[in-house]
């Protein structure tokens, strides 16, 4: 109390510097404290707990889906298998007439107009 007095005047102002208190090496030179003992994070110990059981959960999703994959067939023969399925059915939005297929006469756009006389060329 009596060096807190010594330190600091009527207004609040530091009369002397903290390097030439003669308390200043003393305190320097003590050891820390002890920390009072916290209380458990019971909480934080419960999410984390929650957490890995999530992970693991999702490891065991995981490997069951990749087990799963290592079974299945190529992803070319169910290609091939797809391809051959579809050329077998013919489309039913292409004609089946005999002859030249104009399908693509709905892409081209409407016909030149025709001359009305006969001069014109």
């Amino acid at each position: 109390m009596e060096t807190q007095a010594r330190r600091y005047s009527s207004n609040g102002a530091s009369t002397s510097s903290r390097n030439t208190s003669p308390n200043y090496s003393a305190a320097r030179s003590s050891p820390p404290l002890p920390q009072p003992r916290s209380v458990p994070d019971l909480h934080g110990r419960a999410r984390k707990k929650a957490e890995l059981n999530r992970l693991n959960a999702e490891i065991r999703l995981l490997q069951d889906e990749l087990q799963r994959l290592e079974t299945l067939p190529p992803a070319s023969e169910v290609c091939k298998m797809l391809v051959q399925s579809i050329e077998s059915q013919s489309d039913p939005f292409l004609g089946t007439s005999p002859g030249q297929q104009e399908w693509d006469r709905w892409f081209r756009g409407p016909p030149a107009p025709k001359p009305k006389c006969c001069c014109c060329p």
